[in-house]
């Protein structure tokens, strides 16, 4: 098995090659490493190892892989790959300053088997390759605790529910959303935009759920020279849905033939009227809530805002934001998009990508199209009608979340959804019906001609049965919660964000 030790820890890597004897490293180089007197012969012991040089300026360049197979009081013993005209026969010091200033990754292999715990895979153990739950693939997942530091974490009302240990006495989120991407950016490579990707779960999942899909998903944003920030507030709409379906059913009278005859007498209909609308609504609508409260004075959007302003002064036009939103996550972000109008950021958002948005039409004209220029670099990802009809909610509504939402969690019955394909269609008749709804439509479907969502290719429709998941042939259903586990759309998303060709692509969205 594969493990991860934590490179910035003088003492773990020091235990990881007492214990396994040798640790696999990547870091950068620089010109000391090509400085080295030579002394063909092996070393006889550590005082006989030349040093490699280090002038105290972090690296920005020469990535590159090598082990550490001993240390001293003085630094790690590297074992290269150069032949044994390098160093000392092959061997030099590598100061623990050096290390630290320039270190990219370490591993070692050993021995090991899943950490298991009841019903699942343990999430910080690691599983051979084709075990249940697991996979080598986790290894490659960020630290939980590397995911929280690239994670607001907003709780009831948008308030901050977690913050970093930096930014605990001050209340803001100035370190983690200004003074860590701020250290980022100043490690990259001169003369390239510094990036950075507000990614908006879809406030459907738990904390950790959306916690797991930020382990997985980080290294593909920092891999392209992004750095991501992941929006992630508590709901749990979709276990909340599970728990009001079963409870439902539960409380029916036994019948021959169980549940699945249970639901097929009673149609999508009765669980639109009978349990979305006067149980699930209410849940529906409180998030709403906390997504608009969020951007409110002294909650975690206007703080999120406010440390964003300051690392765009910072930077200046070198800065992009870039903004992804998952399902609600557009309803999150269309609040944000205007909180950053308000304050004259909106031009510092250079894409918008929104996959399966839970939003009304409605919400998209008040947040979305009155800006003009980002609706020129607006993408969808919707899926077609006939994959969201194949679609279902707890296992028990058989349709998508978003018709869910349509004909029971919105005011209004059968209200438009942005994410539904039938939103872009002028001749579909299944909407509520009412004059306004018919201007509301006519409206977004303007501006969506306008901005040439359509023509421009700007919108991706999915309408396939399964999605690439990992690399080569792993695939999943296609559903509404099927984006941001889908290759494609991750990789199309990159390359919009990044204007060409992926230097690291994305192979592998596996486990979350």
């Amino acid at each position: 098995v594969y493990y991860r030790v934590e490179k910035k820890s003088i003492t773990d890597m020091q235990a990881a090659i007492q214990e396994v004897g040798a640790v696999y490293v990547s870091a950068f180089t620089h010109d000391g490493w090509s400085r080295l007197p030579n002394q063909r012969r092996a070393p006889s012991g550590h005082d006989s190892l030349v040093e490699i040089p280090f002038d105290g300026r972090p690296s920005e360049s020469g990535g590159h892989a090598f082990a550490l197979v001993g240390f001293n009081n003085r630094g790690f013993i590297v074992q290269n790959s150069w032949g044994t005209s390098w160093g000392s026969g092959g061997f030099a010091l590598l100061s623990y300053g050096d290390w630290l200033a320039n270190c990219m990754d370490a591993w070692v292999v050993a021995m090991g088997v899943p950490g298991v715990v009841v019903g699942r895979v343990s999430v910080t153990g690691s599983a051979p390759v084709g075990a249940a739950g697991g996979g080598a693939h986790q290894n490659l997942w960020w630290s939980q605790d590397q995911a929280y530091r690239h994670s607001v974490v907003l709780g009831n009302d948008g308030r901050v529910k977690r913050y970093l240990t930096e930014d605990e006495l001050s209340r803001t989120l100035l370190h983690q959303v200004a003074g860590l991407p701020d250290q980022w950016f100043r490690s990259q490579k001169a003369n390239q935009p510094r990036r950075l990707v507000i990614f908006a779960h879809g406030g459907l999942n738990s904390e950790d759920a959306a916690i797991q899909r930020a382990r997985a998903m980080g290294r593909h944003f920092v891999g392209n020279g992004c750095y991501p920030l992941f929006l992630v507030w508590k709901t749990g709409l979709f276990e909340s849905l599970a728990n009001i379906f079963s409870e439902a059913m539960r409380r029916q009278a036994p019948m021959a033939g169980g549940a699945g005859e249970w639901i097929a007498e009673r149609t999508d209909l009765m669980v639109e009227k009978s349990i979305g609308r006067p149980m699930a609504r209410p849940i529906w609508s409180e998030m709403k809530e906390n997504a608009e409260l969020a951007f409110g004075s002294g909650r975690g959007g206007d703080l999120l805002i406010t440390a964003l302003q300051r690392l765009a002064g910072t930077w200046g036009d070198d800065f992009e934001l870039h903004l992804v939103g998952h399902s609600a996550g557009a309803i999150m972000l269309g609040h944000m998009l205007s909180a950053l109008a308000a304050r004259g950021m909106s031009g510092c958002v250079r894409t918008m990508h929104l996959f399966a948005p839970a939003c009304s039409v409605q919400f998209a004209n008040r947040h979305y199209t009155p800006h003009a220029a980002l609706m020129q670099h607006l993408y969808l990802h919707i899926l077609s009608d006939r994959v969201e009809r194949n679609d279902t909610v707890a296992t028990i509504y058989r349709k998508s979340l978003l018709y869910l939402v349509s004909n029971a969690l919105e005011m209004d019955l059968r209200t438009p959804i942005l994410g539904l394909e039938n939103a872009f269609r002028p001749d579909y008749k299944g909407w509520d019906g009412t004059s306004s709804a018919g201007e509301t439509l006519r409206a977004w479907q303007q501006a969506a001609r306008s901005a040439g969502l359509r023509k421009a290719g700007r919108t991706t429709v999915l309408d396939q049965d399964t999605v690439l998941t990992a690399l080569p042939d792993r695939h999943i259903g296609a559903a509404h919660g099927c984006f941001d586990n889908d290759i494609d759309t991750l990789r199309r998303t990159l390359v919009h964000i990044i204007g060409g060709a992926l230097p690291n692509p994305v192979d592998d969205l596996r486990g979350f």
